[in-house]
């Protein structure tokens, strides 16, 4: 389509830009024309006072004759004689040839005003030859002005011509274009009406330009051309409802990508009272890379979440913090794995180690080691959301797989992680200073891997950051601490 309208625009700007030097070359021919037709009036009135001239100068020397007045027409003669010399100043020839014929009027003045003698054949052939030569000009004039107003003439046809050629090019091209449109938007409102996934576009001035059947199934009432559309935001992570200007659509249009993020919808008919929607919400930008709008992607995972929930009512709960045990995540790890490549969408997994644990249990009994263990569990599990999977493998060991997450969250999780063990730390009643190494691994739908090769990624990157910790700062000084607190 871009590459079509930009054809357009460029041979209509051609056609407009010859269409307009033609218009120019036509008004300089028009202006041409125009001249050559006032020298033509000229060489004209020229003529016409030089037959003046002659005929009050014949008229005077009959009258003389006939025993009548010759001076009436001699001061006729002289007059019009005054106005051939100045409309020939501007021609030097005619001029000197005007002058000498002054000369010669005023001879024949004097002879007829005597009665002894008739004009002289010199004023003739002065008189003659200045009508010759204006004739002559005139012809010269009138042929300039004929072709100079054909040239107008031809100019104002290809100007109108071109004129009509080029509206008639715009009305077909932008007819095809708009058939053309019509097809890709026909196109688009197909593939957009068979998604099952929600999807709202948000234009740069913060009004929905558009919204599929099942974005409206998710968010009843979502109205394209809305400002503000309200129950689009939903709660977020920490059961606090979002603003308008905090959800993901409108923070995407900030440009601000926003991956995987889920919110929830309260829906009493839904499991815990709630519909889990997984939200991704990205920037548009034009082909310039201008931000024009935003565009999120809604996919209900209430489904998934009241899977893992009646799997974790199963005989597969850790019986010390009430998490999943390994045979529990391995159900649900693995049912998520293939959701995942079915669906194409990106998880984490988490692996958490304790540290320090067995220096607790040698000190401390087995019995604070238990309570920090619970402890750990419970602010690893509220770190995360909901609909992530949580689980102590044994012993010191927890994992976690994050859905929709990929290594770039990672850092966030762990920075909330550290975070949440600080307070706890601060404020719980335990007598140790609970911490732990995390590693990741990440599943990629495009290079899909098994659920024991990402387990066992995170476990060795695990392993290295508490390697790098224990070289930075021993395990014995989480005890120590802990104990002088």
């Amino acid at each position: 389509m871009s590459l079509g309208r930009g054809w357009f625009r460029l041979t209509v700007g051609v056609t407009l830009s010859a269409l307009g030097a033609m218009l120019i070359a036509g008004h300089l021919a028009r202006e041409r024309a125009r001249d050559a037709a006032q020298w033509v009036e000229h060489s004209t009135a020229v003529e016409l006072g030089l037959r003046n001239v002659r005929k009050d100068v014949d008229d005077a020397y009959f009258g003389a004759t006939e025993g009548g007045d010759p001076e009436p027409n001699l001061a006729g003669a002289e007059a019009e004689l005054t106005g051939v010399r100045a409309l020939t100043v501007d021609n030097p020839g005619q001029a000197a040839r005007c002058k000498q014929l002054s000369a010669e009027l005023a001879r024949a003045r004097n002879g007829i005003a005597r009665g002894d003698a008739a004009p002289t054949a010199s004023f003739r052939h002065k008189l003659r030859a200045m009508m010759e030569e204006e004739a002559r000009l005139g012809s010269g004039r009138q042929d300039a002005r004929i072709a100079a107003r054909d040239r107008w003439e031809t100019f104002l046809r290809a100007g109108v011509a071109g004129t009509v050629f080029v509206a008639l090019f715009a009305v077909v091209v932008f007819a095809a274009l708009r058939r053309r449109a019509m097809r890709e938007h026909a196109l688009l409102d197909s593939i957009l009406e068979s998604m099952g996934d929600g999807v709202a576009v948000l234009g740069r001035d913060r009004k929905l330009l558009l919204v599929n059947p099942a974005a409206r199934s998710l968010f009843p009432g979502l109205v394209e051309g809305n400002g503000k559309p309200e129950g689009l935001h939903g709660i977020g992570r920490d059961g606090r409802a979002m603003t308008w200007a905090e959800s993901p659509l409108v923070r995407a249009l900030d440009g601000e990508s926003r991956p995987a993020e889920i919110i929830r919808l309260p829906d009493p008919a839904a499991l815990d009272g709630y519909r889990w929607i997984n939200t991704t919400a990205r920037p548009v930008r034009d082909q310039d890379g201008a931000l024009v709008g935003s565009v999120a992607v809604y996919g209900d995972v209430t489904a998934q979440c009241a899977e893992a929930q009646r799997l974790a009512s199963m005989s597969v709960t850790d019986d010390l913090t009430g998490l999943s045990n390994r045979r529990g995540f391995l159900l649900l790890a693995e049912q998520h794995v293939r959701l995942a490549q079915r669906t194409r969408t990106p998880f984490v997994l988490l692996f958490a180690d304790m540290n320090g644990l067995k220096k607790v249990n040698d000190t401390l009994g087995h019995e604070a080691g238990d309570a920090a263990i619970r402890a750990f569990a419970r602010v690893f599990h509220g770190t995360l959301r909901a609909c992530d999977i949580v689980a102590r493998l044994g012993g010191d060991e927890f994992v976690a797989l994050v859905a929709g997450a990929s290594l770039a969250n990672v850092r966030v999780i762990e920075a909330r992680l550290r975070d949440e063990l600080t307070r706890e730390n601060q404020h719980g009643v335990l007598d140790v200073a609970i911490s732990a190494s995390v590693g990741a691994s990440a599943f990629d739908p495009a290079s899909p891997r098994t659920l024991a090769d990402l387990l066992c990624e995170a476990d060795e990157r695990m392993y290295q950051n508490k390697s790098g910790r224990r070289a930075s700062r021993p395990a014995l000084r989480v005890v120590e601490r802990a104990r002088s607190a």
